[in-house]
């Protein structure tokens, strides 16, 4: 097994080699910047109370290998901006219970967070052509880590929000229930490229993404969206030199 695997990896190897040497007309290192808005939001099942979309704004830098004339490997760094819902149904007050029936859901506490990560994107780009004008294809996942949290709190006191406040996410009675420090995503997307007169590039894409870890990590059954994962659906775009 190791053999076959040895030799694919080498003909692979090869493959790359020849291919970027037949075509040395075509860059093989370009560099740019882009921008993203993209909306965010939990797949989670909440009694009464759906979930609640965010927009979430981004920065990049890019680096850009081309491997063949239609594919080609990106890399990166950015900061971006994601907000998130936390909902906390432990409070029991009297009016929960006024009908002889205890209604948990009655009273809460929501706590919106406010994260900036940083994120490590690796992308692969696949051209439908090798005109300067061309559709492509994106795939690809990123890594981000939260470098920055700040959560605000509002009490929800029989059914009505009485008072909003904000507190450190230290304190004890909401560290537990602080989203995850970091998310690793899936994600995909078509774009359209554009060649510009001076010979840079401006692009626009539209993508789709998914977490494959959980937002939240605690066991706490009182608390919702303990196993739900994000979702975003978002629009990029930018320039490359």
């Amino acid at each position: 097994m190791q053999k076959i695997l040895s030799i694919f990896i080498l003909t692979f190897g090869l493959s790359i080699v020849l291919s970027a040497q037949e075509n040395e007309k075509v860059p093989r290192f370009s560099h740019g910047f882009s921008v993203g808005l993209k909306m965010v939001s939990s797949i989670e099942q909440l009694p009464r109370i759906p979930a609640k979309p965010h927009f979430a704004p981004s920065l990049y830098g890019n680096a850009y290998f081309k491997i063949t004339p239609l594919l080609e490997i990106g890399v990166g760094v950015g900061l971006q901006n994601i907000n998130l819902n936390k909902y906390d149904f432990s409070l029991l007050l009297p009016c929960d219970s006024e009908t002889g029936i205890t209604d948990i859901y009655n009273s809460y506490y929501n706590t919106t967070y406010q994260n900036f990560y940083i994120s490590a994107p690796l992308d692969i780009y696949i051209d439908i052509s090798e005109k300067q004008n061309r559709f492509y294809i994106k795939t690809g996942g990123e890594f981000s880590y939260e470098i920055f949290t700040q959560s605000f709190n509002t009490l929800h006191e029989c059914g009505i929000a009485k008072d909003n406040f904000s507190l450190p996410p230290t304190i004890p009675v909401f560290e537990s229930n602080a989203p995850t420090k970091y998310f690793i995503t899936i994600k995909t997307g078509v774009g359209y490229q554009f060649t510009l007169s001076n010979g840079r590039r401006f692009f626009v894409e539209s993508f789709a993404e998914y977490t494959l870890n959980d937002t939240y990590n605690d066991e706490d059954l009182s608390s919702f969206e303990v196993n739900s994962r994000l979702w975003g659906l978002g629009l990029r775009t930018g320039f490359r030199f």
